[in-house]
């Protein structure tokens, strides 16, 4: 599953003020692997573009027109062209041989990866303690407003995906640039992983870093963020996950299915208690929008698979109410069964017709791509997993006539490389589970879903809609999403893979 350097261009940005003598130590460094490096040349009055363009001839000079690294920091980003991007200084304090260790944490399925000193095989020679202390500080002041678990806060060598970007605006000028990437990028539900980088003395000349006048503009920074959220929070959008509509199921797909009377109660209560429902493409236009088209009571419902029931015993009551709702299909089961829930014991489960599937469309509701064959999308190769993606979009819009911009991953799970080749695909969003509300700074490629389940009753249903869900209920699916799951996931198709391929037969 992982991309290999070579295939992906990384774009290195370095803001740059008087640092002649220190670029000795920094650009001769840049492993081979780095496709670009920009130079943002904040009004030097040394020879540092004349030294740049000499130790590295292929450098991209841009002369800020503005004062501040975060104003630098911007512009560098706006010219970068690779896939990934990586920031670091031009005093030789973050080390240029540690962007490989970057680039494969970003390989590894993270959208970020964030530089710490303070953890395992990280350090600093430069660092002083009432620095250290404030760090800390503001460390654990946003962990405690935003939910995060940062060690290091105020660290610049940072590295992302370039797409990343979309998800986030950045518009401080100062050194505050640091903690508004981590915090925002955080916000964007944007997946992040810390690494362990060594800083390095400066070596020629004196930092711009100001402990009072930075730290307090940091501060101002968590602050403002914080009162941003408290806003956002209030235009939190349920999306509910319906899967079977039926009265019947084996043990272990119990869990998937609502009764047609108890899925009929829960459309009388939305309908009585005024919620207005949309579908995922919907309110993803009113996410670009910042949900000011949102109605007041909004609310998102989704089936996933392409049950047969979902006709015979959803659309009638969802017609009842007139409410619109985006069913996501697997679409190599159409016109047969659920061939892929041997596991469960439910492979005679009736999928849905292409005929049917017509007149589902036709009345309004949306139908999304689910994948092909419903595959762990982040157990199979990056072809596989684009073929599942591109062909569940073909056969939808080739039988229905009409575009398919929304998209489910099967069982939630999902890497950045599998976020991203969903949006290569033409969706203009994504599902997930998560267990979760959505908001105006969710991630139009990672959506969170509520996930409905037989028990889910009316009033749980109000909690739900309401925000209350159970923190035991998220805390299984955080469990259930660490890397050590995913590791164990991901090892066991490798392996399966492998005796397929006869690759262990002596």
């Amino acid at each position: 599953m992982q991309e290999n350097q070579q295939s992906q261009r990384i774009s290195v940005v370095i803001p740059a003020r008087n640092e002649a003598e220190n670029l000795h130590y920094v650009l001769p460094y840049i492993p081979p692997i780095v496709s670009e490096v920009i130079l943002v040349d904040g009004d030097s009055t040394d020879d540092t573009i004349a030294v740049a363009q000499q130790l590295l001839p292929t450098i991209q000079i841009i002369k800020q027109k503005s004062k501040g690294k975060g104003d630098a920091l911007r512009v560098g980003f706006a010219a970068c062209t690779g896939d990934i991007i990586v920031m670091i200084d031009a005093d030789g304090s973050t080390d240029p041989r540690e962007i490989t260790r970057f680039v494969d944490a970003l390989l590894q399925g993270n959208d970020v990866a964030k530089g710490s000193r303070f953890i395992a095989g990280g350090g600093s020679h430069d660092i002083t303690f009432l620095r250290s202390l404030g760090n800390y500080g503001l460390s654990q002041l946003v962990n405690i407003l935003f939910g995060t678990r940062y060690s290091d806060l105020c660290y610049g060598y940072n590295a992302f995906w370039k797409h990343c970007l979309d998800a986030i605006r950045l518009d401080c000028a100062g050194f505050e640039i640091e903690t508004q990437i981590n915090i925002r990028m955080h916000k964007a539900g944007l997946k992040i992983v810390e690494v362990p980088s060594i800083e390095r003395p400066r070596i020629f000349g004196q930092s711009k870093l100001r402990t009072f006048r930075d730290g307090w503009r940091v501060l101002k920074m968590i602050m403002k963020e914080r009162v941003t959220l408290n806003r956002a929070e209030k235009k939190k959008v349920p999306i509910l996950m319906y899967h079977s509509i039926s009265d019947h199921a084996s043990p272990k797909f119990k869990q998937f299915t609502v009764s047609p009377q108890l899925f009929a109660e829960h459309m009388a209560y939305l309908h009585q208690h005024m919620y207005t429902p949309l579908t995922v493409t919907q309110f993803a236009a009113a996410l670009s929008q910042n949900c000011s088209k949102l109605p007041r009571r909004p609310v998102v419902i989704t089936f996933d698979d392409g049950f047969a029931d979902f006709y015979t015993e959803a659309l009638p009551v969802l017609r009842r109410y007139g409410f619109p709702a985006t069913l996501y299909v697997t679409t190599a089961f159409i016109n047969g069964t659920s061939q892929w829930l041997q596991h469960e014991g439910e492979m005679d489960r009736p999928m849905l017709t292409w005929d049917q599937l017509s007149e589902i469309s036709a009345s309004g509701i949306e139908c999304g791509g689910h994948s092909h064959s419903h595959a762990q999308l982040d157990t199979i190769t990056q072809a596989e997993a684009y073929d599942e993606i591109v062909q569940s979009k073909r056969l939808l819009e080739h039988h229905l006539g009409q575009d398919v911009s929304s998209f489910a991953y099967p069982f939630g799970y999902y890497t950045a490389s599998i976020r991203r080749q969903v949006q290569e695909a033409g969706y203009t969003s994504a599902c997930a589970v998560k267990h979760a509300m959505s908001s105006e700074v969710t991630n139009p490629f990672a959506l969170a879903r509520l996930m409905v389940k037989p028990d889910t009753s009316v009033d749980a249903l109000a909690a739900l809609l309401g925000g209350h869900s159970s923190p035991m209920i998220a805390m299984m699916y955080a469990r259930a999403r660490t890397p050590v799951w995913q590791l164990a996931r991901r090892s066991s198709a490798s392996m399966t893979r492998l005796l397929h391929e006869g690759l262990f037969v002596r």
